[in-house]
């Protein structure tokens, strides 16, 4: 699990560096990686599964995956 945690945190970094509001992004998308890290934690010490389309799990990939950082990177 630490591997998955630390390149989601570098594809957060690297993608929402790079938008127009890049340090808040980048901010965002860290704190979103490491709130992601934890809920994983949380889920699987329970032995359950993570639920990527419901809460908290939904809302922390999509500021990880922020589609208008992405759409605002350059051609």
């Amino acid at each position: 699990m630490p591997f998955i945690r630390s390149l989601l945190l570098l594809l957060a970094l690297v993608s929402a560096a790079r938008g127009q509001d890049g340090p808040h992004d980048a901010a965002t998308a860290q704190n979103a990686a490491q709130a992601f890290g934890l809920y994983l934690d949380r889920v699987l010490k329970s032995g359950k599964q993570p639920d990527f389309t419901k809460p908290p799990a939904s809302d922390l990939f999509r500021h990880i995956f922020d589609v208008a950082a992405f759409k605002a990177l350059p051609p």
